[in-house]
Order: structure tokens, then C-alpha cells, then sequence
């Protein structure tokens, strides 16, 4: 994912989530955690992350997209 790319995902988050904080520091930490992941892989955990009734209702933490991403890259 690019720079703009996780700028772009965040504020999707922040869409769904008012209370989530968005601040380059945490900006530049989730770009340093997601940029070798893809765009597309990580916004479909967050459509799976919205549709679970079990924690759906949570704001994501950066190690639910990391931990299933790096399932994905390693199969």
C-alpha cells in the first residue's frame, strides 16, 4: 500500500468509526506496518471486519489487517 492508499483506508475507517483518531503520526505507523500489503486484500478484511457480529461494532486495531494479511502472503 502506498502512503496515500493507507491515508485513503484510514479515512474509510474514520468513516465507520467516528471515534477513530487519525494524526500523521499514527498515519505514518500504519503506512510503516500495511505498505507491503495490498490495497485490495486489506480493504476486504475490513468489509469482513464490518460484517462480523462479533466485534464489527469495534474499531480495527492495525494487528487484525496485519495478522490476516500475512496469513494471505504466506499460503
Amino acid at each position: 500500500m502506498s502512503i496515500e492508499e493507507t491515508k485513503n483506508f484510514m479515512i474509510r475507517i474514520k468513516q465507520h468509526y467516528q471515534e477513530f483518531v487519525m494524526d500523521n503520526i499514527k498515519l505514518n505507523e500504519w503506512y510503516s506496518e500495511l505498505k507491503d500489503y495490498d490495497y485490495f486484500e486489506v480493504n476486504n478484511k475490513f468489509e469482513e471486519h464490518l460484517r462480523n457480529e462479533q466485534y464489527g461494532n469495534q474499531i480495527p486495531k492495525i494487528g487484525f489487517f496485519l495478522s490476516i494479511a500475512y496469513f494471505m502472503v504466506f499460503i
